[in-house]
């Protein structure tokens, strides 16, 4: 059974011998459709939760008295108050560079093992989908991964791409998925503004740019791929040596 600590920013969830740490940000945008229907808010929602300062220790029992009675009622859309988007994406920008500049990380095995004994039906298929999951420890996020086998299936969870670049005999990563990977790690949205600094910082790792016009081949690879997608929109693409993917999320995360 899982146990649930609440803030006034986070929800701190313990899975076995894991924690995993979701923002509020997070939940409100995954509930807020859900409520909406219901003509019920985020803080009437959140208002059901006991806050409780975070500790190792499980937090307490609410009481009967503790847990307020929420009677959803349904009004019109034109009478609830309009979410500040422009707010939200600032708060989780300085939410998510404040997290970053505390936080250490550190992947736990050698990424290189993604790219070694591939099977045929693994080169068939032209990449290899790598689970990360993670562990919160103080200031340290530790990252583990797994390889899935080519015939399992992709659930829930945080996936990144080790694809095949055939004609080049070489392994490479979109940036799609290393800011994915950075959003699953953090528990934190990474907003368009966030993506296009961290870019911005990680081009010292020289990626190469990929489309169309430029490398039909492997543009027509990344995005013939089923879910979970490296690339969902038709543009250019910026793909990394899946040796640098270390080095590139210790950089983001030491530049927050």
């Amino acid at each position: 059974m899982s146990t649930y600590t609440i803030t006034s920013n986070y929800v701190f969830m313990d899975v076995g011998d894991e924690t995993v740490i979701i923002s509020r940000e997070y939940l409100e945008n995954k509930i807020d459709a859900l409520l909406a229907a219901n003509g019920s808010s985020i803080n009437e929602f959140i208002s059901t939760f006991v806050p409780v300062p975070y500790s190792t220790q499980s937090p307490p029992t609410p009481t009967p008295s503790q847990i307020p009675t929420m009677t959803p009622q349904v009004v019109a859309s034109s009478s609830r108050p309009r979410r500040n988007l422009r707010r939200e994406d600032k708060n989780s920008k300085e939410q998510l560079k404040e997290l970053l500049k505390k936080t250490k990380i550190t992947i736990e095995g050698d990424l290189q093992q993604v790219t070694k004994n591939w099977s045929a039906e693994d080169y068939r298929k032209r990449r290899r989908l790598v689970k990360f999951t993670r562990q919160v420890e103080g200031n340290e996020i530790k990252a583990s991964f797994s390889v899935l086998r080519p015939d399992e299936e992709a659930g829930n969870g945080t996936y990144v791409s080790c694809i095949w670049e055939e004609n080049k005999g070489k392994f490479c990563v979109t940036s799609v998925d290393i800011i994915n990977l950075v959003g699953g790690l953090t528990g934190v949205r990474v907003t368009k503004a966030e993506q296009t600094r961290m870019r911005r910082n990680i081009e010292t790792f020289k990626p190469k740019t990929v489309g169309k016009s430029k490398n039909g081949g492997l543009y027509g690879t990344i995005m013939s791929f089923p879910n979970p997608r490296p690339q969902n929109i038709e543009k250019d693409i910026k793909v990394f040596s899946w040796s640098s993917v270390s080095a590139v999320l210790e950089k983001i995360f030491r530049r927050g």
